[in-house]
């Protein structure tokens, strides 16, 4: 398990010694910590981290790095004038990276060389996601941008800033705005396919479940979109804030609230099957 923190530490930890509840790192287990020095930190890390062959991508105030995921060695660093506050995407041995500075990075992913970059005139803090050979991402300009071999295809005015991370699937982007909208885009062409009112912030990353986009709004609201009619099928409220992406696997919804919990709800029926409170109890 690799965990980034906002006080600038990635960690490796091994969940049988964390079981076990051995000091920390066992070397023999994989676990590490970075940087290695003692009182030296990174910038603050905010977006996830991604591992893809062996290797570990994240941003953080500073830049964007690589590292060995098995020793926790820095392969590399990039920096950027603005803070990279989302996770990157990684496609064919090419890392994709946001930044507040305005622009969208491609670098390699051996070296960490800039490939190429493309400008708006506003930060971005969505992460980038990748269909085919396209890359979708939102600015702080109120746009959503689809790009293509490092030029603008398209982009597409919301009411306000795209801050999640846009859904994709078979060919249609599912795009939540702070404008209290979702909106359904063909990737292709950017044309509209329909949009839905839900009247709060989407600021969490959607999810798919079958026939259903599910949306979190950031009061804590769950809406159950039909994909083909746009109709809202279902709702329930969570009364706690829900800033982070979503997750779904097996018709559950996996959602992580403001109030530290935990919940597990079944699509589309709305119903919360259970719910864990994450907050770590004190010794």
């Amino acid at each position: 398990m690799y965990v980034g923190t906002y006080l600038g530490k990635i960690y490796a930890l091994n969940t049988t010694a964390r079981l076990e509840e051995k000091d920390f790192p066992v070397g023999v287990k994989g676990e590490w910590i970075y940087p290695k020095q003692a009182g030296k930190n990174v910038g603050n890390i905010v977006g996830d981290v991604v591992i893809v062959n062996n290797a570990l991508y994240f941003g953080d105030s500073k830049g964007i790095y690589a590292l060995d995921a098995t020793t926790g060695d820095l392969q590399w660093h990039f920096p950027t004038r603005g803070k990279v506050w989302a996770a990157p995407a990684v496609k064919d041995k090419v890392i994709l990276a946001s930044s507040f500075d305005g622009k969208l990075y491609a670098l390699s992913s051996d070296e960490g060389k800039e490939l190429w970059h493309f400008q708006v005139p506003a930060a971005i803090a969505s992460p980038p996601v990748v269909w085919e050979n396209n890359v979708l991402f939102g600015a702080f300009d109120g746009y959503l941008y689809c790009i293509l071999e490092g030029k603008e295809k398209w982009k597409f005015k919301g009411e306000n800033w795209f801050w999640a991370c846009p859904l994709v699937s078979d060919g249609i982007a599912y795009a939540g705005c702070l404008d209290g909208k979702i909106y359904a885009l063909k990737i292709e062409t950017g044309d509209k396919l329909w949009e839905r009112e839900i009247g709060d912030p989407i600021v969490s990353s959607p999810v798919l479940v079958d026939d259903f986009v599910v949306v979190a709004s950031e009061i804590g609201n769950l809406y159950m979109i039909n994909v083909h009619t746009s109709e809202i099928v279902n709702t329930i409220s969570l009364k706690s804030q829900v800033m982070a992406p979503l997750y779904q696997k097996e018709g559950i919804v996996y959602v992580h609230a403001k109030n530290r919990y935990l919940y597990a709800v079944k699509i589309p029926e709305g119903e919360i099957i259970w719910k864990f409170h994450l907050a770590v109890k004190e010794s």
